[in-house]
Protein backbone atom coordinates (compact mmCIF):
# COMPACT_ATOMS: atom_id res chain seq x y z
CA UNK A 1 0.00 0.00 0.00
CA UNK A 2 1.32 3.44 -0.85
CA UNK A 3 0.79 6.44 1.36
CA UNK A 4 0.65 9.11 -1.32
CA UNK A 5 -0.24 12.55 -0.11
CA UNK A 6 0.23 11.65 3.53
CA UNK A 7 1.61 14.44 5.64
CA UNK A 8 0.43 17.67 7.03
CA UNK A 9 -2.24 19.31 5.04
CA UNK A 10 -3.02 22.98 5.25
CA UNK A 11 -6.16 24.42 6.70
CA UNK A 12 -6.96 25.88 3.29
CA UNK A 13 -7.22 22.47 1.64
CA UNK A 14 -10.78 21.65 0.69
CA UNK A 15 -12.29 18.45 2.01
CA UNK A 16 -13.00 17.28 -1.56
CA UNK A 17 -9.32 17.64 -2.49
CA UNK A 18 -8.24 15.79 0.61
CA UNK A 19 -10.79 13.01 0.24
CA UNK A 20 -9.79 12.47 -3.38
CA UNK A 21 -6.15 12.28 -2.23
CA UNK A 22 -7.18 9.76 0.42
CA UNK A 23 -8.64 7.50 -2.24
CA UNK A 24 -5.08 7.01 -3.45
CA UNK A 25 -4.31 5.39 -0.10
CA UNK A 26 -6.20 2.29 -1.19
CA UNK A 27 -3.81 0.39 -3.43
CA UNK A 28 -5.54 -0.04 -6.78
CA UNK A 29 -3.32 -3.04 -7.68
CA UNK A 30 -4.49 -5.01 -4.65
CA UNK A 31 -8.18 -5.56 -5.21
CA UNK A 32 -8.07 -8.70 -3.06
CA UNK A 33 -8.81 -6.57 0.02
CA UNK A 34 -12.39 -6.90 1.16
CA UNK A 35 -14.46 -3.71 0.76
CA UNK A 36 -14.67 -3.39 4.56
CA UNK A 37 -10.88 -3.18 4.80
CA UNK A 38 -10.73 -0.52 2.09
CA UNK A 39 -13.43 1.46 3.91
CA UNK A 40 -11.47 1.17 7.18
CA UNK A 41 -8.31 2.52 5.53
CA UNK A 42 -10.26 5.39 3.99
CA UNK A 43 -12.06 6.17 7.27
CA UNK A 44 -8.80 6.11 9.22
CA UNK A 45 -7.12 8.50 6.79
CA UNK A 46 -10.11 10.85 6.94
CA UNK A 47 -9.98 10.81 10.76
CA UNK A 48 -6.23 11.48 10.63
CA UNK A 49 -6.92 14.50 8.41
CA UNK A 50 -9.64 15.70 10.81
CA UNK A 51 -7.31 15.42 13.81
CA UNK A 52 -4.55 17.29 11.97
CA UNK A 53 -7.03 19.99 10.99
CA UNK A 54 -8.21 20.45 14.60
CA UNK A 55 -4.63 20.48 15.89
CA UNK A 56 -3.65 23.04 13.28
CA UNK A 57 -6.57 25.26 14.26
CA UNK A 58 -5.55 25.08 17.93
CA UNK A 59 -1.98 25.91 16.91
CA UNK A 60 -3.13 29.04 15.12
CA UNK A 61 -5.39 30.05 18.01
CA UNK A 62 -2.52 29.45 20.45
CA UNK A 63 -0.48 32.09 18.56
CA UNK A 64 -3.24 34.65 19.19
CA UNK A 65 -3.64 33.98 22.91
CA UNK A 66 -1.24 35.90 25.18
CA UNK A 67 0.62 33.74 27.71
CA UNK A 68 3.05 34.40 30.52
CA UNK A 69 5.76 33.22 30.04
CA UNK A 70 5.46 33.46 26.25
CA UNK A 71 6.90 29.97 25.61
CA UNK A 72 4.46 28.18 27.96
CA UNK A 73 2.69 25.25 26.27
CA UNK A 74 -1.06 25.50 26.80
CA UNK A 75 -3.53 22.64 26.77
CA UNK A 76 -6.48 22.78 24.38
CA UNK A 77 -8.72 23.52 27.35
CA UNK A 78 -6.50 26.44 28.46
CA UNK A 79 -6.39 27.80 24.90
CA UNK A 80 -10.18 27.83 24.66
CA UNK A 81 -10.62 29.37 28.13
CA UNK A 82 -8.12 32.16 27.38
CA UNK A 83 -9.62 32.78 23.95
CA UNK A 84 -13.08 33.55 25.33
CA UNK A 85 -11.78 36.08 27.86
Amino acid sequence: MEWEGEGRRGLGDSEDDILSDDLSLVDSDDESQPPGQQRKIFTNSRERWRQQNVSGAFGELRKLVPTHPPDKKLSKNEILRMAIR
